[in-house]
């Protein structure tokens, strides 16, 4: 026997290495969640954009909230402890220029520069937009606002950002290091993920779903969100829809446990992942449901796991063509390295090499002679300007298809152009990206890493509670069960109101002011069974009546008052935020909004028509109840407000 070789360690030490291990496997991947920042970047700046065409209607004094009315509580989701800088002003401009600044905070986040901080300033500008006017807001919008908060914590800049370029690495660590994180942070983004899907499928208690399945139907014949796929799809046999409404709760129910599963951790959480993305596109391509199905989205790729990331670029790690290739630079202009080093991070090609031109006298010959920096492929060739953009583009495992459409023809001469007026102009670009400087990796201080991580399981721990309570106050257990006796358990530590103890704090003011309150009740416990369209009716002093929604909002010139049934409703809405705002009028607890809305129209029409006043503005809403496997009923006229300016 060798009494040189290495005694074999312990079965304890063997299952305490193992159980070290063991929370790495659920880990999220680093380019998963570079892909989800830039989602969120974008999603942020659409967003943005959509709401600043509407913004003088739902952020302004003379639309249709204004801040006396939003103070005055006229909605349950407008507290005291709601927040908001948007209230500063009620001025177009002041709203424009908060607007400005979010969308600066969200390309930052996009591209990855200061991730961390314009994360937060992000969230906090969406929080505070969110509090500005509630009624616009739907489930999308609460997924967005939390996903953000939990991105707070989240390394989303490790790759593929401008951070990731510009970062020191600390001494005896590698560029790229490892892809998979995994930290209390991603526990609790999982953790929302999983209570997302859960509760609504919890929810989704109503035989509609549960023992006559036509939910999906319903969902499809509520015209006021409809696409033409919906239409289509009404007419599939009445046992296809019946089974795709028993799916769709199966997914919902049993597909987030597959993130939690010990074995096969990259298989079963990409089948999550691939059936979920699926599911989601189902509803984009049928429903009209704004941020909610992109969002959810982007977080289902944040969970895409490392070894499906590996396989997709594996050929590119092979790759002669990638590994060979050598990306020069001009080594006396500040503002050429930084381009290089971000265009290597931000396209994830740590493998290829960069060196300063004039480290080799023939490459510095042609750069100079070119007046561009010189990319060298595996094959000795030069690219140079746009062209070597392009190439390089092509060798990216993410950007080849943005290299393949660059590289075509058409885009060669204005490309070529557009870096030809860069590299003129590299003083003063050198002067404009000189925050982009080298920053040392730096670990977070004990201390603040502990209070950090306290913050965290702490708010994921009410964010249970909040939706325990949701459970209990709509009753989805059986009285006598464990569950429900959890349930109210959580509901009493809530609200401070536990039976047969002394009243206690009132907890809820902690969801209210970061806005972690949630409730996932999309479609439950069933879909609306309701649908139908909005007619305003304005009379002049002469007794004339015009349509005052399609004048001033659908932007129609006189519309003259017409009960027929428009087709498609959905085209009635100028937009989502509209759409949910308008749908929202028709229920009783948003009442106190409906004469905010006349008076708007009213204040509109003077504007416009300062002459010819008006004497009344009625507001009806035609109701249609939807049946299964049946045409809508006749609509029922519905005035919900009338008001005498």
């Amino acid at each position: 026997m060798d009494s040189s070789a290495p005694a074999p360690a312990p079965a304890s030490t063997k299952i305490r290495a193992w159980l070290r291990r063991w929370p790495e496997r659920f880990g999220l991947d680093l380019r998963a969640l570079a892909l989800f920042r830039i989602l969120l970047g974008v999603i942020l700046l659409v967003d943005l954009a959509a709401r600043a065409g509407d913004i003088g209607v739902f952020y302004t004094d003379s639309g249709v909230l204004p801040r006396v009315d939003l103070l005055d509580r006229v909605d349950t989701g407008a507290t005291p402890w709601s927040v908001s800088l948007h209230m500063i002003s009620g001025l177009p401009g002041v709203q424009l220029a908060l607007f400005a600044v979010a969308a600066f905070c969200a390309f930052c986040l996009l591209i990855g520069h200061r991730t961390r901080l314009f994360t937060v300033l992000s969230w906090l500008l969406l929080l505070s937009l969110h509090n500005r006017n509630p009624a616009v807001l739907n489930a999308g919008d609460v997924l967005f606002r939390m996903l953000l908060f939990w991105s707070m914590f989240l390394p989303l800049g490790a790759r593929g950002s401008v951070d990731a370029a510009m970062r020191e690495p600390r001494e005896g660590e590698t560029d790229e290091g490892g892809h998979r994180t995994w930290s209390v942070a991603a526990f609790c983004f999982m953790a929302q993920v999983s209570i997302v899907y859960w509760s609504t499928a919890l929810l989704k208690t109503d035989p509609i779903w549960t023992e006559d399945r036509t939910a999906v139907w319903h969902a499809l014949k509520l015209d006021y969100m409809a696409l033409p796929l919906a239409t289509l799809m009404r007419e599939w046999p009445p046992g296809l829809l019946e089974l795709v409404t028993r799916g769709t709760l199966l997914l919902e129910f049993w597909a987030p446990f597959l993130l939690w599963i010990p074995v096969f951790v990259g298989p079963l959480r990409f089948t999550a992942c691939a059936v979920m993305l699926a599911l989601h596109a189902g509803f984009t391509a049928t429903l009209q449901l704004g941020l909610f199905s992109y969002v959810c989205g982007a977080m289902w790729l944040a969970l895409v796991p490392p070894a499906a990331w590996d396989r997709l670029f594996a050929r590119f790690r092979r790759d002669p063509r990638r590994l060979g290739m050598t990306l020069h630079y001009d080594g006396d202009c500040g503002f050429c390295r930084r381009m290089v080093l971000v265009i290597r991070a931000f396209f994830l090609l740590p493998e290829t090499a960069i060196a300063r031109a004039q480290d080799d006298p023939a490459i510095e010959r042609a750069m100079r002679g070119r007046d561009s920096w010189v990319v060298t492929d595996h094959e000795g060739k030069q690219h140079y300007k746009f062209e070597a953009l392009a190439y390089v583009l092509s060798r990216s495992p993410w950007g080849w298809p943005l290299g393949a459409v660059l590289g075509a023809a058409v885009f060669r001469r204005p490309g070529t152009w557009l870096y030809e007026q860069t590299a003129s102009r590299r003083e003063l670009m050198g002067r404009l990206t000189g925050w982009m400087r080298p920053r040392p990796a730096r670990p977070m201080a004990r201390p603040l890493a502990w209070a950090g991580k306290a913050v965290l399981l702490g708010t994921l721990a009410y964010v249970v509670l909040w939706n325990a309570r949701g459970f209990h106050t709509k009753e989805i257990f059986a009285a006598d069960s464990t569950a429900a006796g959890l349930t109210a358990a959580a509901a009493g530590w809530m609200t401070g109101s536990r039976p047969g103890q002394a009243p206690g704090p009132d907890l809820r003011w902690y969801g209210r002011v970061l806005r972690v309150s949630q409730r996932w009740s999309m479609f439950a416990p069933y879909p609306s069974l309701n649908s139908g369209w909005y007619v305003v009716v304005g009379t002049l002093t002469d007794g004339t009546q015009v349509d005052l929604y399609r004048h001033v909002v659908l932007g129609e010139k006189l519309a003259e008052v017409s009960w027929e049934r428009p087709d498609p409703i959905v085209q009635t809405f100028h937009g989502q935020r509209w759409r949910k705002y308008m749908m929202s009028l028709r229920k009783s607890a948003k009442k106190n909004y409906r004469p905010l809305f006349c008076k708007y129209l009213a204040r509109e029409w003077k504007r416009e028509f300062p002459l010819t006043p008006l004497k009344m503005v009625e507001l009806y809403f035609n109701e249609e109840r939807v049946e299964a496997y049946k045409p809508n009923t006749a609509p029922e006229k519905r005035r919900l407000w009338y008001y005498t300016p």
